[in-house]
C-alpha cells in the first residue's frame, strides 16, 4: 500500500486518544484464547472514532452503532469531550456535527 497517496488507510484510528476508562466501557469477547483478552470498544467509542475518519464505510458503522446503541446527541458529545484527537481540530468537529445533524437532530436527539 502506498501510504504517502492516501491521508489514512483503511484500519487506521491513531489520531483518537480514548480516555482511559474505554476498557471498562468495552465488552468482553469470548474469543477462546487462553492468555488473550478481546474487547470490542463500546459503541459510542466506534461511532467516534469512525467520525474522526469518517469515509462511506465509516457513515453505515456510525448508523448502525447510533441504532443498536439507542446513542443520543449528548453521547456523543460528551465522548466526543472526553477523547483527544491529533489533527486538524476543525475537521473533527466538523465530522461529529455531520454525524449528529444526519443521524440524531432530525430525531428530536433520539435515534
Amino acid at each position: 500500500m502506498d501510504f504517502a497517496s492516501t491521508k489514512w488507510p483503511d484500519g487506521q484510528i491513531f489520531v483518537v486518544m480514548l480516555p482511559d476508562d474505554y476498557i471498562s466501557k468495552s465488552s468482553l469477547i469470548d474469543s477462546g484464547l487462553r492468555k488473550i483478552k478481546l474487547y470490542a470498544l463500546s459503541l459510542v467509542d466506534i461511532a467516534i472514532t469512525k467520525a474522526a475518519r469518517l469515509n462511506d464505510r465509516d457513515w453505515q458503522d456510525i448508523e448502525a452503532c447510533v441504532a443498536n446503541g439507542n446513542l443520543t446527541e449528548e453521547q456523543i458529545s460528551a465522548r466526543r469531550a472526553e477523547v483527544g484527537y491529533v489533527g486538524n481540530e476543525a475537521t473533527f468537529e466538523t465530522n461529529i456535527q455531520l454525524v449528529v445533524d444526519r443521524f440524531l437532530k432530525k430525531k428530536g436527539g433520539n435515534p
